[in-house]
């Protein structure tokens, strides 16, 4: 007697039901488990670092106007002049019109 394909497939999780059961629920903890992680505990993890920085971070107030001037400063001191090439001295100017002998 031959049976049913549905039948062969019906035996098959009859005898596997115990082990469906268990894979989808290890499924389940899985997915579950990225999510929590996800959503809450990296929402919890950002939460305390921030708190901390808060801690850690200077309770004096800003000078700005002191920064803007030490920055200004700053600013001018390490741009470069305007170069006038009609200013600068010849540097063989004085130089012997003979060139240096050769050593022998």
């Amino acid at each position: 007697m031959s049976e049913h394909p549905n039948h062969t497939l019906l035996e098959f999780l009859r005898r596997r039901h115990f082990l469906i059961a268990m894979s989808f629920m290890a499924l389940i903890l899985i997915v579950e488990g990225v999510f929590l992680y996800q959503y809450f505990y990296r929402s919890l993890v950002a939460t305390k670092t921030l708190i901390e920085l808060r801690e850690q971070a200077s309770l004096e107030e800003l000078k700005i106007p002191l920064y803007t001037r030490l920055l200004k400063t700053y600013e001018e001191k390490q741009a470069l002049p305007a170069l006038d090439l009609k200013t600068l001295r010849d540097p063989f100017a004085n130089a012997p019109s003979s060139p240096a002998s050769p050593r022998g």
